[in-house]
């Protein structure tokens, strides 16, 4: 027996919902005003965090463009973003939205080393960039914070004694004078920036890692991997395969591999006895020397004595050393051309200096700093 309606001019339920669809306009609207309540609630939060920690007069925008904040004008034009933001920082500070993120930014050394003594999650964090983690990576020294960030500090001071400077400028003045020839054989105008990149990733690579690259083609792709890096910080912050974001994460974890194993050969050239050679070498001896006291105390090393995490550590100050640098040594080019009095100067300094030796080292450096 088949069940059928009893009125007949009722149509079947799902011949209805067929000619009027149902439409869930209690959802849009809610979601709607949500979104709404949402973007009020971070224009309020932004103001109350301008009043916060005695930050009082903090300029900026008058408003921030809600959820995405400033990424949009900061990848379109970072410079010009930048130099704005500059504007803003009158006398030393200015604030801004950073995907949804309240963010400051600072012009004064007064002024950043307060913010800095407030880097903990309670306060202010440093945040880098919100693809700071993908292509840096959580464990990086840029996000640490607390005791552990504490004892890698303290861990430093043996890099920039005076002897490891030497070391450092000597391998500085051979590769820049290395590169320089290499440019003098390049016919016709050329755009400076990139051979000033070329020589900025060579003379970081050889002071912070020393000879601890095995082959041409790992050094090649080195440079590539630090490109993609740098790629990444001014690309969208979308880390999916394919994008700027995601290539630049690659670039990380193909680096890291690369100097893990460079971490594990300069311990063990320590180990030998040897000269150090690089940084790594000199921070190499000092890590032995903690794992040393932790065996006699009969406690855990501390973590930044891993070879992990000290390739994790080459690799910050290795990316801090690239895009700032390579555009201090263009503008510094470039302004040497436009008052060629100063170049002079500059130049007589530095006829002064090699007086005293050959090659620079810390000495004569010393030296340097007295004639002006």
């Amino acid at each position: 027996m088949n069940a059928t309606c009893s009125n007949d001019n009722q149509a079947p339920f799902s011949n209805q919902l067929l000619q009027k669809p149902f439409v869930p306009g209690g959802w849009w609207t809610g979601t709607a005003i949500l979104l709404v309540l949402y973007c009020i609630y971070e224009q309020i939060s932004f103001a109350t965090s301008r009043h916060r920690a005695g930050f009082k007069s903090v300029r900026g925008p008058q408003y921030a463009v809600p959820l995405v904040g400033c990424i949009i004008a900061m990848v379109k034009n970072p410079y010009q973003f930048w130099e704005d933001q500059r504007k803003y920082s009158f006398p030393g500070l200015s604030w801004n939205s950073l995907c949804g993120k309240f963010m400051i930014f600072t012009t004064d050394a007064e002024i950043s080393r307060r913010v800095f003594t407030f880097n903990d999650p309670e306060t202010l964090l440093m945040a880098v960039h919100p693809s700071g983690k993908n292509i840096l990576g959580e464990g990086n020294l840029a996000f640490m914070h607390g005791p552990p960030h504490k004892a890698i500090r303290k861990s430093f001071l043996s890099l920039f004694t005076r002897k490891a400077l030497a070391t450092y400028v000597e391998l500085q003045d051979g590769i820049i004078r290395e590169h320089l020839k290499q440019w003098q054989q390049v016919e016709g105008e050329r755009e400076i920036r990139l051979f000033v990149r070329d020589l900025n990733v060579a003379t970081s690579r050889s002071v912070f890692a020393g000879p601890y690259f095995e082959s041409k083609e790992e050094i090649e792709k080195f440079g590539k991997a630090f490109l993609h890096m740098t790629e990444g910080f001014l690309a969208l912050p979308i880390c999916i395969p394919g994008t700027a974001v995601w290539k630049g994460k690659q670039g990380r974890l193909y680096i890291l591999d690369l100097l893990e194993k460079a971490a594990a050969r300069s311990k063990a050239s320590m180990k030998e006895g040897n000269a150090p050679r690089c940084l790594m070498d000199f921070w190499a001896q000092r890590c032995l020397e903690e794992i040393r006291e932790a065996e006699e105390q009969k406690v855990a090393a501390a973590g930044h004595t891993t070879d992990r995490a000290v390739a994790d550590t080459v690799m910050d100050f290795l990316f801090a050393s690239q895009d700032a640098t390579t555009s201090a040594v263009v503008w510094v080019t470039v302004l040497m051309a436009d008052y060629p009095d100063v170049l002079q100067k500059v130049r007589a300094v530095r006829h002064l200096v090699t007086l005293v030796s050959e090659r620079p080292s810390w000495v004569s450096q010393t030296g340097c700093a007295t004639l002006f």
